[in-house]
């Protein structure tokens, strides 16, 4: 008789998905993904043991969680890249606070730069899982989609200072039916115990927020701040000219967060990474300045030539 994956439990009926994954979704899923999931998860946890374990991730299902959770977080990033342009984020944002228009004439370009959020496996393991999921999205829904580039860097000493811990970045670039969108993925070196006790469950393989926008547009706000609502580094990205409209929006926004008490800047003074020589400020909005809205930041960034 064939030896049993943990993962695996029998039933009268066969073979299902042991307690703990069917809560998950995982028993809509066939056989083969199963055993492909499975499989993933049992190479990560072997190859990567010391990086999950300073996650607190020791089992096949924590992984699996997180991984669909940090998946879960990309679709809805990319759904805001692709379908969102800049003057609807400024708006929403700054509402009457800020004159949206001209902030706007200081952006080099008419879309989002780009989404940066925080993802919780480490990032080693983070083309493993995009690779295995932009697979069954091709399979599932006929994606056009692909990993154009990647590129992975320390955060700047002001964020980890920030978030009182060391941390890194991956910037990812993906094709998607023809538009290329770029994620900033911000990886915190702590547990993630308390995102995995506070989280929303982890809807199955979402393609259609992504691919079939028009089934998905009611839910997809709310979605997006359930997922993001514990996260304290999410933000819209644009991109300006030059280091010399970064300090200029520092002053602006720092104004602003004067007289008006919903609105703070978490640096003192623009912030120059010099490991991608990227230059930006950012500003924080609370959640109470708007009605069923999520703590929100916006981050206007150049780069050094």
């Amino acid at each position: 008789m064939p030896r049993r994956h943990p993962l695996w439990s029998e039933a009268s009926t066969g073979m299902t998905p042991a307690p703990g994954l069917e809560k998950d979704g995982l028993e809509k899923e066939g056989p083969d993904y199963i055993r492909e999931t499975i499989r993933l998860s049992d190479e990560l946890l072997r190859s990567h043991t010391v990086l999950l374990a300073r996650k607190n991730i020791h089992s096949k299902l924590e992984l699996f969680r997180i991984i669909r959770l940090d998946l879960d977080k990309l679709t809805h990033a990319l759904t805001e890249l692709k379908s969102k342009p800049a003057v609807d984020v400024l708006q929403d944002f700054f509402g009457e606070s800020a004159d949206c228009h001209a902030i706007g004439r200081r952006l080099t370009g008419s879309e989002i730069g780009h989404v940066g959020f925080e993802i919780h496996e480490p990032l080693s393991l983070v083309l493993h899982g995009l690779r295995h999921w932009i697979e069954q999205s091709q399979r599932l829904v006929g994606a056009n989609m692909q990993i154009r580039d990647c590129m992975r860097f320390p955060a700047s000493l002001a964020f980890q200072k920030r978030v009182a811990a060391p941390a890194e970045i991956m910037r990812l670039w993906l094709d998607v039916e023809g538009q290329v969108l770029m994620l900033e993925l911000f990886d915190i070196h702590r547990p993630v115990d308390p995102v995995m006790a506070e989280s929303p469950k982890p809807t199955h393989r979402n393609f259609h927020a992504l691919f079939r926008p028009e089934a998905t547009a009611a839910s997809h706000p709310r979605r997006l701040s359930a997922l993001f609502a514990g996260d304290e580094i999410w933000h819209y990205a644009f991109h300006v000219a030059q280091p010399e409209d970064v300090r200029e929006l520092h002053a602006e926004l720092q104004r602003l967060a004067a007289v008006h008490s919903g609105y703070f800047l978490p640096y003192a003074e623009p912030v120059h990474n010099e490991h991608d020589r990227s230059f930006h400020t950012k500003i924080v909005r609370h959640a109470s300045v708007k009605p069923d809205s999520v703590r929100l930041e916006l981050e206007f960034v150049t780069q050094y030539r």
